[in-house]
């Protein structure tokens, strides 16, 4: 048994865990990222295809429609929590930069971008300083 499969299966049984004591399933881009990254190394298609499987189950189900970022969970009765986090939409815009390098399908580098715009908007402000100096600020999410 490879080590990559090893930490699948550690990672897998992390989140069964962390589901069961949470009451809530949030996204699997973790477990996205560590698919692709498996692939990416091993050139295993099942990592590819689990990696692509939950990049889509996310974009579907998480994803707010209106400006590309991503919600932060849904519970187990089917709640969307919409919350947004700047760790959800880096994980995902991650992951679709990812499966552009793998498969070089234009798709995912527009929509990492579009991730990447709608996140700068969302997740900055424009300060300007007493010296009449404009920058922009991050939030600490």
């Amino acid at each position: 048994m490879s080590l990559f499969y090893l930490l699948l299966i550690f990672h897998t049984a992390f989140l069964s865990v962390s589901v069961k004591k949470n009451e809530n399933v949030s996204r699997a881009d973790e477990t996205l990222q560590l698919n692709n990254k498996l692939f990416e190394t091993t050139r295993n298609s099942t990592y590819f295809l689990w990696g692509k499987r939950l990049f889509e189950w996310t974009k579907t189900n998480l994803q707010d429609s209106t400006d590309n970022l991503y919600f932060d969970n849904v519970s187990l009765s089917g709640k969307i929590s919409r919350a947004k986090y700047s760790y959800n939409s880096g994980q995902m815009l991650q992951a679709a930069v990812l499966l552009h390098k793998i498969t070089g399908n234009k798709a995912y580098l527009t929509e990492a971008q579009n991730i990447a715009q709608s996140s700068i908007h969302y997740f900055t402000e424009i300060f300007t300083t007493p010296q009449n100096k404009t920058i922009k600020l991050k939030y600490n999410l």
